[in-house]
């Protein structure tokens, strides 16, 4: 192999590593998913079961209010970081494609011999 078939493997490694990132995020991704759909499910139970009477509702209110802001910026995250994953996976993509490009098609052709 000569050093530009060498190039072309590592950046072909490369983007195997960075689709490995991108699983990894998509996977952490999908649990905060379910943390924040569970959450947000007994924040709106609370909020129901307060709001029966003026009293409690006031009440209720101030402790489901920073729950929901936590849940909100929880969500925020979630789409920051699955912007990340898919930018990873492209990134993934384009590594993958120019790796084989470089290693097998382009420097894989062998010049013709000058006649002397």
């Amino acid at each position: 192999m000569n050093l530009k078939q060498l190039i072309g493997v590592f950046v072909i490694l490369i983007g195997c590593g960075l689709f490995g990132i991108s699983s990894y995020i998509t996977a952490q991704v999908e649990a905060g998913k379910i943390e924040v759909s569970s959450a947000q499910r007994k924040v709106n139970q609370s909020k129901q079961v307060l709001s029966l009477n003026p009293v409690t509702k006031q009440v209720g209110k101030g402790f489901t209010d920073s729950a929901q802001n936590q849940i909100n910026m929880g969500k925020e995250d979630i789409a920051h970081y699955e912007g990340v994953a898919a930018a990873l996976q492209i990134g993934g993509w384009i590594a993958v494609g120019l790796g084989a490009l470089v290693s097998i098609l382009l420097f894989n052709w062998k010049k013709p011999k000058r006649k002397r």
